[in-house]
């Protein structure tokens, strides 16, 4: 759940994006032949070799992390459709990485079930965290041709080869010829969404 209901926090997409608060909902059955009694459900994570588990930094922050699904009778289901776990996918942790990472990521959760407070399972699944992958296109110069004292627009096609849409982007033009071009207004807001 993505669309801000319950707390959460996103673009309505149905897909996990960097930067969301997301809001996840599990179906618990009950597939033995007794009632099963005070079940409650955690959920928790484990980072891999390129995100951190936990601090300010952290990929992902579990904010509610236990659900109580009270008592199951037998070939019974219980749900926490109205009250959801809630995690945070930190931005910050994508837009900081040094080293090369994978374009598709996934997070690593666990699942654990009690029953009366004993663990019963701890069942491991992954969810896909979808991000913008912008690469640079085609440039474009307008104006007289480069030459001495001309003035110039030079135009930067972005395109964005992720799987969620890039919103809020800026970029700066620099020179290594600062003494020979100079560059009014070297920062640029590029409009719309790219997806």
């Amino acid at each position: 759940i993505d669309n801000g209901t319950y707390s959460t926090n996103g673009n309505s997409d149905g897909q996990l994006d960097a930067g969301e608060k997301i809001g996840y909902t599990v179906t618990i059955t009950n597939s033995g032949s007794a009632p099963a009694s005070t079940v409650t459900a955690i959920l928790s994570w484990k980072a891999d070799s390129i995100q951190i588990h936990n601090g300010a930094n952290a990929t992902i922050t579990i904010s509610d992390s236990t659900k109580s699904f009270s008592n199951i009778s037998s070939g019974g289901n219980a749900n926490n459709n109205t009250a959801p776990f809630l995690f945070t996918i930190n931005k910050a942790a994508f837009d900081s990485f040094k080293t090369i990472r994978p374009l598709t990521q996934y997070i690593n959760f666990i699942l654990t079930i009690k029953i009366n407070g004993v663990v019963f399972a701890r069942t491991p699944f992954m969810l896909q965290i979808a991000e913008p992958n912008l690469i640079k296109g085609e440039n474009k110069v307008t104006g007289t041709l480069l030459a001495d004292s001309s003035t110039n627009h030079l135009s930067i096609k972005l395109y964005n080869k992720g799987l969620s849409q890039a919103t809020g982007l800026n970029a700066t033009l620099t020179t290594t010829s600062p003494l020979n071009i100079h560059i009014p207004g070297a920062v640029r807001r590029y409009r719309g969404r790219y997806s």
